[in-house]
């Protein structure tokens, strides 16, 4: 091998690193396709409309090159979407342990990114109204609130706990950074042209989350079908992926350079080929299948195109 710099650079990477990265993201990418199966199972999906999602998901979107990271929104979509599952489950059997379970894991995935607050909050807010129409009564509500809000805010708690162990307080001129954040965003949002920032995020060449997996602009006839169906749920992900895109096409680090698309947007991939299974399960023409077939198999070599070559070495 010709590139002894390469040969230099590539041993002389901590050991834990490597490790994470062979070993750590698969892991979690793995348990994460896993999950969404069962998740698309819980909508009455068959098994072959089930499959065929998964290997869209996996292969087809950014979140297979992601899979060689060692990132932190790896586990991220992970913990999101098991405590989704359970969600289901909790909507099933109205069983309060299951909402307890979902708290936890979406507590997990906010110690691992602080930006999950952006699914917690819309989906609390979603959970509330749905479980007073169901049963108005003030025992069960407080009951569901309490599931909910306990694990929840405990991972809250340790995070802050955690923050303060590491680096001290967590403000800045005396202003939580919670605030800081917040003011941060809302200047950026004024000063910056958002329209054209939530373009960049959406359909940009060198970031856009569409262009690199094309598969999800099939998310537009997607979720015509699946609100037929299954409205709450079809709004509530729709609030996940509105609540991310633009809190981010308000920042001015929204194209998440240095990276393969647009990885903030990341945790919403999951939701947005979720809806495809309604629209695979009713429009079964084949003129339906042919554009399925060719952003798949576009996704697919944009991915084969990281997985080629060492973009650590070369990007990062």
């Amino acid at each position: 091998f010709e590139d002894f710099h390469y040969i230099t650079w590539r041993n002389s990477i901590d050991p834990d690193i490597t490790f994470m990265e062979l070993f750590y993201a698969p892991f979690f990418s793995a348990l994460s396709v896993c999950v969404l199966f069962l998740i698309s199972r819980t909508y009455g999906y068959s098994v072959r409309t089930s499959l065929i999602l998964v290997f869209l998901f996996s292969l087809s979107t950014t979140i297979w090159a992601y899979a060689q990271t060692s990132l932190n929104v790896v586990p991220l979509i992970f913990f999101i979407l098991t405590g989704f599952f359970f969600y289901r489950k909790f909507q099933e059997t109205n069983s309060h342990f299951n909402l307890i379970l979902t708290a936890i894991f979406f507590g997990l995935g906010f110690l691992t990114r602080q930006d999950m607050i952006l699914l917690i909050i819309p989906f609390f807010v979603f959970i509330l109204i749905t479980s007073f129409r169901k049963n108005p009564k003030l025992k069960t509500f407080v009951k569901t609130f309490l599931s909910f809000v306990i694990p929840a805010v405990s991972s809250y708690v340790i995070t802050q706990i955690i923050q303060h162990v590491r680096i001290g307080t967590d403000t800045i001129q005396g202003m939580p950074m919670a605030v800081v954040v917040a003011r941060d965003v809302a200047i950026g949002a004024t000063n910056e042209p958002l329209l054209e920032r939530i373009f960049g995020l959406l359909f940009s060449p060198g970031a856009g989350l569409f262009i690199y997996a094309p598969i999800l602009f099939t998310c537009f006839v997607g979720f015509f079908d699946f609100y037929k169906k299954n409205k709450s749920d079809c709004i509530l992900m729709i609030s996940f992926a509105v609540s991310f895109v633009l809190l981010y096409a308000s920042s001015s680090t929204w194209h998440g350079f240095n990276g393969w698309g647009a990885r903030y947007l990341l945790p919403i991939v999951p939701f947005l080929i979720l809806p495809l299974g309604a629209s695979i399960e009713k429009r079964t023409n084949f003129f339906f299948k042919i554009p399925i077939i060719l952003f798949a198999v576009v996704g697919f070599l944009i991915n084969v195109v990281y997985l080629l070559q060492d973009v650590a070495y070369f990007v990062w």
